[in-house]
């Protein structure tokens, strides 16, 4: 027997039937071909955080030694290839001496390399998906190295392929990554957001994240721990219930749904223009949460209602901490399309107000923007709108007209509050806007503008993933 106690980060004495220390990838296949000869588990270890050996190991353990890192360069952006066994801080430290940036914010996270897109690695506003170009994989029972792109990974909040249908039988080699030469500081989480963005270095974001990890957590190598934080636990409300009169004051998150004026509770309630609909929306928010944080999230209408809320309102905007806007307008550029928009919302209005709901609808969901849905998909919307006052649906187009929202396209992109932006996949207006104006996009599949009604599932695990990592970061 082996020991393992050098192997990880809790350091407690164990041991391992055997311990290889892999540096190449013949090394690794060869590791795991005798194993599985002799009928005995396997397992993979980088530097073993979040690792904790309760009784000895009766197994092989291989651990990734594969090192090695690789630069190249064009005129927009730094490609660097790592081999998996290359240890993550000290690849951190390395790219900012070479005048690399955009590691910075997962500083002295524990791990090498190769662990990192199993875990999405991420801290303070960055994740591992958000500077990754690809994962190079090892089928260990074929042999056969492939390539998986970013956007194959199925990157969540700590989440990703590896877990899942890779996790067995395969090991990660190498991974690639892509920063931009274009560096823009990311200072929306924690102390970062004491710096000034025009005039903060890199070098300054790093010892900052290096002094709020270790005040947070001991150095491993002087008193053993699990070396990082691990991810917020998701249950069922049944589960909730029970914990929660267990532990007193337990921390959680609760879900609210806000009626604008003239919607539902609030169908009464008259406003004229946006920031009499955001002081509604204010008082709401006071009264339900008072100054507990928040995160706010608004589909195309209440989206505009949320970026004028956010940035623009005169109101008291309390533990604001990120808007998700789905399918919203981010604003009219000239005066001449404010013009226009004005003109239609009030012709849709005058509809609204003399015509039934049922038949201005059937206009309405032929509009370009509803061009995805089948007849099937319209019918259902009518049917499910119909019941809706007329009247109240065209006080509000009149009173939150797109004519009337100020242009914030740069304001949403350049915030520090955090925005992100969530669209169908067959949306293709606001997606292209999302994609031009560089917002924090997740496409939602098959779906187009009613995202969040056409693929809820998907819809609400992207919510949850932006919520834990707004909670934990």
């Amino acid at each position: 027997m082996q020991s393992l106690q050098p192997f990880h980060t809790f350091n407690i004495p164990a041991n391992a039937r055997e311990i290889i220390e892999a540096t190449s990838i013949e090394q690794i296949q060869q590791a795991w071909q005798k194993a599985q000869a002799e009928n005995l588990p396997v397992l993979f270890l980088g530097q073993g955080s979040n690792m904790l050996f309760l009784e000895d190991f009766q197994g092989v353990v291989i651990v990734n030694r594969l090192s090695g890192i690789q630069h190249t360069e064009d005129s927009d952006y730094h490609y660097l290839h790592v081999n998996g066994g290359e240890n993550w801080h000290q690849l951190v430290e390395w790219s900012l001496s070479q005048g690399i940036n955009g590691l910075e914010n997962l500083a002295l996270i524990p791990g090498c390399a190769g662990s990192a897109p199993i875990q999405n690695i991420g801290a303070y506003g960055v994740e591992f998906k958000d500077v990754c170009d690809y994962v190079d994989v090892l089928n260990l029972n074929t042999g056969e190295q492939f390539r998986l792109q970013a956007t194959e990974c199925e990157f969540g909040y700590r989440e990703s392929i590896f877990k899942h249908r890779y996790a067995q039988g395969y090991v990660i080699t190498a991974v690639g990554l892509k920063l931009a030469k274009n560096w823009q500081p990311i200072l929306k989480y924690g102390s970062l957001v004491n710096f000034e963005p025009q005039t903060v270095t890199a070098k300054q974001v790093f010892d900052e994240v290096c002094h709020i990890r270790r005040s947070k957590l001991p150095d491993p190598k002087e008193f053993g721990n699990a070396g990082s934080f691990f991810k917020n636990p998701v249950v069922s409300a049944e589960q909730f219930a029970k914990i929660q009169k267990q532990v007193e004051n337990l921390p959680h998150f609760r879900c609210l749904s806000l009626d604008l004026p003239f919607h539902g509770e609030n169908k009464a309630v008259a406003v004229e223009d946006f920031e009499q609909t955001a002081q509604r929306l204010e008082e709401q928010i006071q009264k339900l949460i008072k100054d507990e944080p928040y995160i706010l999230i608004g589909y195309s209408l209440g989206g505009r209602i949320a970026q004028y809320y956010a940035l623009q309102a005169r109101v008291k905007i309390g533990h604001l901490k990120a808007v998700i806007l789905e399918g919203a307008n981010l604003g009219l550029q000239s005066e001449q399309e404010k013009q226009s928009r004005l003109v239609n919302d009030k012709m849709w209005a005058e509809r609204f107000f003399h015509e039934p709901p049922e038949a201005v609808l059937e206009d309405w969901y032929q509009q370009p923007v509803f061009s995805h849905l089948n007849e099937q998909q319209r019918k259902a919307l009518i049917e499910k709108r119909k019941a809706n006052c007329g009247a109240n649906i065209g006080h509000m187009l009149l009173a939150t007209s797109l004519a009337k929202q100020p242009d914030f396209r740069e304001k949403v992109r350049s915030s520090l509050l955090p925005f992100f932006y969530f669209c169908g996949e067959r949306d293709q207006k606001f997606r292209q806007m999302a994609e031009a104006h560089q917002l924090d996009l997740t496409i939602i599949p098959d779906a187009g503008h009613n995202a969040h009604l056409e693929n809820p599932t998907y819809f609400a695990e992207k919510i949850e993933n932006i919520v834990l990592k707004i909670a934990q970061p």
